[in-house]
């Protein structure tokens, strides 16, 4: 494993922990400085649904407070 900037520094990303996600080594530095979603767009499409519903359980719970 290794760590991957979700928007890449070369594109103006940050290296604040909130950019950072762990991915598998050699995936990783086949992508290189690609977005997700133009490197695999099934696996973009999939890790973007995954942050979408984590985003949406916490606003929720923010709701309930």
């Amino acid at each position: 494993m290794t760590i991957d900037h979700v928007e890449s520094k070369k594109s103006g990303g940050s290296g604040s922990v909130q950019n950072l996600v762990l991915a598998h080594k050699p995936c990783n530095a086949a992508k290189n400085h690609v977005p997700i979603e133009e490197f695999n767009p099934e696996a973009g499409r999939e890790w973007l649904q995954a942050l979408l519903k984590q985003v949406e359980d916490r606003l929720r719970k923010l709701d309930v407070a």
